[in-house]
């Protein structure tokens, strides 16, 4: 088998895989996240060797475009309208959740290096890298969990806000803390060299993002065909992964600016865009994290390092949650923000780990003892702390939503559909039945009196045999003469062969209505008696109204403080 043949049995296997560990995992109350990484790690070197470093090597494109369908995503959670109120808020928390966690797993591992190689520039150098990694979160797996567990309000707001901003301060600590570790170890330039390439990393992303994004806004506005839609989008996603890959800037702060970008210039249109786009992204999680997983390989640790491993898992969460508390009560943010806001951001990858792969090639030439460099202990570590954190990180994730009280109230349409049923949508709106032997003239008095334009039409036994509607007696009401000898059952229109009960949910419901002439069908009793007239412009109305009063019983709830 060629190696290219070998590649494509590596993305099915793991993404078949995947999904079975996601749903072993799932039935065992435990975020779908986990079960990839854990497949990932089973076909790694860490397990059974089927997955090896330069199989993912070959796959370093994909994970590419999976950075950059994650980055977009995100960037589409950021709506100005809901981040400008409390954009303070955000910053706040973000610095103080960032900079707790560089401080304090900075001097952690930096005096653990210290002690191992008594250099005070390899210390200060490995303390400034790894304390700028762990300032970053993993986006992907925290939206994951908030996605699956249909979480939403000002927690998972804030949550979503302060990954998104935590990209950019990771890229320019790290930036900054690799060009320190360069002059430090004598592999560097100047600080002004340094300066200037963490401007164009970030800059040249966010003007790239935000230049393709504007162009893909524009574009959705003349398109009205929902397959072309996503058909672009996906278009734009590789374009901009492409460009940012070949000018050196960051693909997931470029790809997120690109969503942020679209979600406001055009959020009705691009709704469905995103919609189309998270159904389409699953099978790319699955096999991002599965090769995530791969990549751990901790079998060939140094037993120092896992000082230097524990001693930066316990600092990072302690400074996430702690700076976070702190940014939070400086800020005036909600309580659940406050208190739980810290537990979704243990997370560590995609951009860890990019950031890694970066200090893999600019540190290797730097050493801490005669076997061990720089960057290689700067990996491993890395790669250790991102197995356990992103072991640990979604449950917790799952639990300081659950404490927030936002799980579950990501309500959309379709959730509403298949969750009514008939009866719920005809509470209250009972139409009055006619009998077949009146008079039209009494049916033209029903429908003056009320608010239906369609009304049941029973037999003498109570049975009903159809509808009658004014759209269907134009004729009728031009001749009033016909009007008392004429019978219901003249204008009546019989039933069909497709019938609606109380106990039919909405969603099959609609497509019932989506075949009927006038949107319009007779809802029946068991007994065949009739129960109301059920129409597609009612329950359109209906679902409308209840996911309005859903967002305000948010609003002013407590769930999100």
């Amino acid at each position: 088998m060629s190696g290219s043949d070998f590649v494509m049995l590596i993305v099915g296997v793991s993404a078949f895989a995947g999904i079975l560990g996601a749903w072993l995992f799932q039935k065992l109350r435990i975020p779908q996240v986990v079960g990839y990484i854990v497949i990932g790690v089973l076909a790694g070197d860490s397990g059974c060797g089927f997955i090896h470093g330069q199989h993912i090597e070959a796959l370093r494109s994909f994970n590419l475009l999976a950075l950059g369908v994650i980055g977009f995503l995100v960037g589409g959670e950021l709506k100005i309208s809901e981040f400008r109120r409390y954009i303070r808020q955000y910053m706040a928390m973000m610095l103080g959740a960032g900079f707790g966690s560089f401080a304090l797993v900075g001097i952690s591992t930096g005096a653990i290096v210290y002690g191992v190689s008594a250099s005070l520039p390899a210390a200060l150098a490995a303390g400034l890298v790894l304390g700028a990694i762990a300032t970053a979160t993993d986006p992907a797996s925290t939206i994951d969990v908030f996605w699956e567990y249909r979480c939403r309000g000002k927690f998972t707001t804030a949550v979503v806000a302060i990954i998104a901003l935590d990209a950019a301060l990771s890229m320019t600590l790290y930036s900054l803390g690799k060009g320190a570790a360069q002059i430090l170890t004598g592999h560097g330039g100047t600080i002004t060299v340094e300066l200037i390439a963490v401007g164009k990393e970030l800059l040249g992303a966010i003007l790239l993002g935000a230049v393709v994004g504007g162009c893909l806004a524009k574009i959705l506005r003349r398109l009205a065909q929902k397959e072309r839609k996503i058909a672009i989008s996906i278009g734009v996603i590789l374009l901009v992964v492409g460009v940012a890959a070949a000018l050196g800037f960051d693909v997931i702060l470029a790809a997120m600016t690109a969503g942020f970008t679209v979600i406001n210039l055009e959020p009705r249109r691009s709704a469905e865009v995103f919609g189309l786009l998270r159904s389409f992204s699953i099978p790319i999680y699955v096999l991002f994290f599965v090769l995530i997983g791969a990549g751990l390989n901790v079998a060939q640790t140094p037993a120092w390092v896992w000082g230097a491993v524990v001693a930066y898992v316990i600092c990072r969460t302690f400074g996430k949650c702690f700076g976070l508390y702190l940014g939070a009560r400086f800020s005036g943010a909600p309580p659940t923000v406050r208190r739980y806001g810290g537990w979704a951001l243990f997370t560590q990858g995609g951009v860890a780990v990019g950031l890694t792969i970066m200090a893999s090639e600019h540190l290797r030439d730097a050493m801490i003892t005669d076997s061990l460099s720089l960057s290689q202990m700067i990996i491993i570590t890395v790669t250790a702390t991102t197995l356990i954190v992103q072991l640990i990180g979604p449950p917790f994730a799952k639990y300081a939503a659950y404490k927030a009280g936002e799980m579950g109230k990501s309500i959309t349409e379709e959730d509403i559909l298949a969750d009514w049923t008939v009866a719920d949508a005809l509470i209250g709106r009972t139409a009055p039945a006619v009998r077949d032997d009146e008079p039209v003239e009494n049916l033209i008095r029903k429908f003056a009196g009320g608010e239906f334009t369609t009304l049941p039409v029973m037999n003498r036994d109570g049975q009903a045999v159809g509808t009658v509607s004014l759209a269907g007696m134009r004729e009728i009401l031009t001749d009033q003469s016909c009007w008392r000898w004429l019978l219901v059952a003249d204008a009546m229109q019989s039933l069909g062969n497709d019938k609606l009960y109380p106990t039919t949910k909405l969603n099959a419901a609609m497509e019932i209505l989506g075949g009927s002439p006038n949107g319009e069908l007779l809802a029946l009793q068991e007994n065949g008696a009739p129960f109301g007239i059920l129409s597609e412009r009612l329950v359109r109305q209906l679902v409308a109204e209840e996911l309005l009063a859903n967002y305000r019983r948010d609003d002013n709830g407590t769930g999100g403080g």
